[in-house]
């Protein structure tokens, strides 16, 4: 049914969801109540002062402990994902950043600690498709040449929203986390 209006013709101020989490991935996400508090946190989005950090494992071992991500990301010409476009960047690409940590290597995967400092469609997957080291168990990121056994074991993205703070109305700093969830747990003690 259609949302009732105020005298003035206006639809109501609610709250709702203030940002996106890839439906592969799972983790933390923030709902405002009020409309109060979905413009504050909304501001904050567009501020980039919202943290926001990640659990990722990736396919081989990443050469570097810690590095940065810049290439911007637009629509493919080609299909429906995004594409990172490290050499050029067309019309409407946009400014991307991810910074990552490697919190443990293994033989054939790096187990990642990601934070973005942007918030671009599918942003993660797409960045560490670029730079070559794909996510595990990505259904729509992958390399064509990669083997997929253990993407098919895990059976869904690796991917997990550990960490999201930020400021609440009374300006105080608000942070929650998120341990991963048991079927990466028990990947992790699979691949060791």
């Amino acid at each position: 049914s259609p949302a009732k209006r105020d005298g003035a013709g206006q639809a109501p101020l609610r709250g709702g969801i203030v940002h996106r989490l890839d439906r592969e991935a799972s983790g933390l996400m923030v709902v405002a109540r009020t409309q109060k508090m979905f413009n504050h946190l909304k501001e904050q989005f567009k501020n980039r002062t919202i943290e926001k950090e990640y659990t990722a494992l990736v396919h081989d071992p990443v050469a570097r402990n810690w590095g940065e991500i810049n290439f911007p990301i637009a629509r493919s010409e080609t299909s429906a994902r995004m594409a990172a476009l490290p050499s050029q960047a067309g019309n409407d690409a946009k400014e991307a950043k991810t910074e990552f940590l490697v919190e443990e290597q293994f033989v054939n995967f790096s187990l990642l600690k990601v934070k973005i400092h942007t918030g671009r469609m599918h942003q993660i997957r797409v960045h560490f498709l670029a730079y070559d080291h794909p996510l595990v168990g990505d259904p729509l990121y992958f390399q064509k040449k990669q083997k997929r056994h253990w993407d098919e074991k895990l059976g869904r993205l690796f991917l997990h929203s550990t960490k999201l703070g930020f400021t609440d109305l009374e300006g105080v700093k608000q942070t929650f986390e998120s341990p991963l969830p048991k079927e990466l747990k028990n990947f992790l003690k699979e691949i060791k």
